[in-house]
């Protein structure tokens, strides 16, 4: 009966049931759950001067629709206190409100404004100044009943980890209906370019106005 007892012991110890809380499992914000996420790779490493993911601010803002195409523009701002640097054509992934990884076919794009692409180079963020890649999802859209996207991660530089950035416009409501990004929906993606003081001082353009200038 005591070796019994002795081996209930043991067990009850060996199975975290003194009390001791779990180890837990890494959450959907885990580095290593992020970078599963992702679809296609950065273009580029980040170097010494490289931003890194906790020195800038990553958001969706712009908006602008035409017939079954949608654009938006993917915004990093450093809001560190030194300079550093992005280039090239950022990696992406999305994860749908369900909890699916989606698997997006993705290509490189066009700028927004319709201009031709400038060529691929590094741009320098002094402190509060922010730069851009222009997102396009086009194709199959979600329907109201299809799994929307929920969250998009952005890797800056192949050799870091991606940023977890909700599927809305920056100043949509949390409760806003997300972006129709599906689970077939392309994706593309423009090279990274500095956002102009000016653009950078207008107000942010919501759903119903347009971001592509008219021709």
């Amino acid at each position: 009966m005591k070796r019994a007892l002795g081996s209930l012991l043991v067990l009850v110890a060996a199975t975290g049931c003194s009390g001791a809380p779990a180890p837990s499992r890494p959450g959907p914000s885990g580095t290593e759950d992020l970078t599963a996420l992702l679809r296609t790779r950065a273009t580029t490493t980040a170097g010494a001067d490289g931003c890194r993911p906790d020195q800038v601010a990553v958001t969706l803002e712009g908006y602008d629709a035409a017939l079954g195409h949608r654009y938006t523009r993917i915004t990093v701002r450093n809001v560190g206190e030194r300079p550093c640097r992005v280039e090239g054509v950022p990696g992406i992934g999305v994860r749908g409100v369900d909890g699916s990884t989606f698997e997006p076919e993705v290509g490189r794009g066009l700028p927004m404004s319709g201009e031709p692409a400038p060529p691929d180079g590094p741009v320098e963020l002094q402190p509060g100044t922010a730069a851009t890649s222009d997102l396009e999802w086009t194709g199959e859209l979600a329907a109201a009943d299809a799994e929307r996207a929920a969250l998009v991660v952005v890797q800056l530089a192949v050799d870091q980890a991606p940023v977890a950035v909700p599927a809305r416009l920056a100043g949509d409501p949390a409760d806003a209906d997300p972006l129709d990004i599906g689970r077939s929906t392309t994706l593309r993606l423009t090279a990274f370019t500095a956002l102009s003081p000016e653009d950078d001082a207008r107000p942010p353009v919501d759903r119903d106005g347009p971001v592509r200038p008219e021709k």
